[in-house]
């Protein structure tokens, strides 16, 4: 929703880019919002990978110890 009204609103955006923020061209900061995306879509995926592994990882240990009987 941000991205969209940012896009209708491109004075606003070059303001915060160029006189807030410092950026040079507008397509750095974009090329920065996208590394910051990334990053954090990296980290979120962990964070869900390392929950899902705890998960199997309980299954299969309680799988081992029922067969084991």
């Amino acid at each position: 929703i941000i991205f969209i009204v940012l896009i209708f609103v491109p004075p606003a955006l070059e303001y915060v880019a160029k006189d807030i923020l410092s950026f040079v061209r507008l397509f750095d900061f974009f090329i920065v919002l996208g590394l910051m995306f990334l990053i954090g879509s990296g980290f979120y995926t962990y964070g869900l990978v390392r929950s899902n592994q705890k998960r199997i990882e309980k299954i299969v240990r309680k799988v081992a110890l029922d067969e084991k009987k």
